[in-house]
């Protein structure tokens, strides 16, 4: 850890800094000058006045520990009287550089008034800790960071920044315009930035609002007669021609031209072309769907779909002619075609009916489902 001197060749003034890299320091300051960081009489600000080449770096000193590093730092400070307006100095101490090594205790000064902390410096003025804190890295003096005195004037300005001219006044920025006029200044930029006038965008003249109107509203020409929208152009030749409005509007949404819409015959390259209807030949029989099969061989439709689909390698008469045919139970002297019918019969789940069969497979159906014998 070192203590180091910036010293201006041009008028004599000094800064006194410590750090634990001289070489990443320098780097720093030179880097806050290039970003405007620092106020006036500040060295970032003698940096950006003179130039880095009239500003003499120099290490002078150096410590073991952060203890010995404040107390030499702020020794050098009073040697070479280098505390603002006599040098650059603007605190007794460099209160960021410790900061950032998280040394809490520094000694600060405000309007001759020793505080032994930041922390009791801010509690005492009425300031947030955070703020005032924020405030000396940007290179403010303590009075000013405590509010005693007046911010720096270059404070809450643009390094550049546009004039703009409303009403016939001028203004700074758009930032003071849009105070000047109780608009926010986003919403200002905003409506310059849509093509705004500037006194439309301050509120003093009425905004230019376009009256929004549908395509589907809008006067057009057909045929050489000119209507006001075209909805009223379909109606006429609605009735005209005797076809459905909605018809003619469906026409003109796929992209038809008019003389396609108002033609009573579809011209052939806009006619629809379907797949043809699937058939099912079974037996030397045609059936048009699915559903002719399904009610036909008393199956479900979903049920001569999927066979189709798991048999894809077998003909239709091999699939449903040739096919087992279904299970019935004869009950009694009753046939039922499936187990829920045995089971709604004899007040029984078909669960329940399939597991009494395959439990008892050397009986008959009437020994299983005897009421007598098995007492249900």
């Amino acid at each position: 850890m070192i203590v180091y001197t910036a010293t201006n060749t041009v008028n004599g003034m000094q800064y006194v800094g410590a750090a634990k890299c001289f070489k990443s320091r320098l780097s720093a300051h030179l880097s806050d000058a290039r970003r405007g960081k620092g106020c006036g009489g500040s060295i970032q600000d003698a940096i950006r006045t003179f130039g880095p080449g009239k500003i003499l770096f120099e290490v002078v000193d150096h410590a073991e520990s952060y203890e010995e590093l404040s107390e030499k730092e702020i020794d050098w400070i009073d040697r070479l009287n280098s505390l603002s307006p006599n040098g650059y100095n603007l605190l007794r101490g460099n209160y960021a550089t410790r900061l950032k090594n998280s040394f809490k205790h520094v000694l600060i000064t405000v309007s001759g008034r020793e505080f032994p902390t930041i922390n009791s410096a801010a509690e005492f003025h009425g300031i947030g800790s955070n703020c005032f804190r924020g405030r000396l890295e940007r290179g403010w003096t303590p009075e000013q960071a405590a509010g005693v005195d007046a911010p720096p004037e270059d404070y809450g300005l643009q390094k550049t920044f546009v004039p703009v001219t409303i009403d016939g006044v001028d203004f700074r920025c758009k930032a003071d315009a849009a105070r000047h006029f109780s608009v926010n200044v986003i919403t200002l930029n905003q409506r310059l930035r849509n093509g705004w006038t500037p006194e439309q965008a301050a509120g003093l003249e009425p905004a230019p609002y376009k009256k929004y109107v549908h395509p589907f509203m809008r006067k057009t020409v057909i045929r050489g007669r000119e209507f006001d929208s075209q909805k009223q152009a379909i109606q006429h030749y609605s009735k005209k021609l005797g076809v459905k409005a909605r018809t003619l509007k469906a026409r003109f949404d796929r992209g038809w031209s008019w003389d396609d819409v108002l033609s009573s015959e579809v011209s052939y390259r806009h006619r629809v072309k379907r797949k043809p209807r699937k058939t099912y030949v079974i037996g030397g029989k045609t059936y048009g769907s699915s559903f002719e099969v399904a009610e036909a061989f008393g199956i479900p439709p979903g049920t001569v779909r999927l066979w189709i689909f798991k048999n894809k390698d077998k003909s239709l008469d091999e699939i449903f002619l040739n096919r087992r045919p279904p299970k019935t139970y004869v009950i009694g002297g009753k046939v039922y075609k499936t187990s829920k019918e045995v089971g709604e019969a004899l007040g029984l789940s078909a669960s329940n009916v399939r597991q009494r069969i395959s439990s008892n497979k050397d009986k008959t159906l009437d020994e299983i489902f005897n009421k007598e014998t098995n007492q249900w």
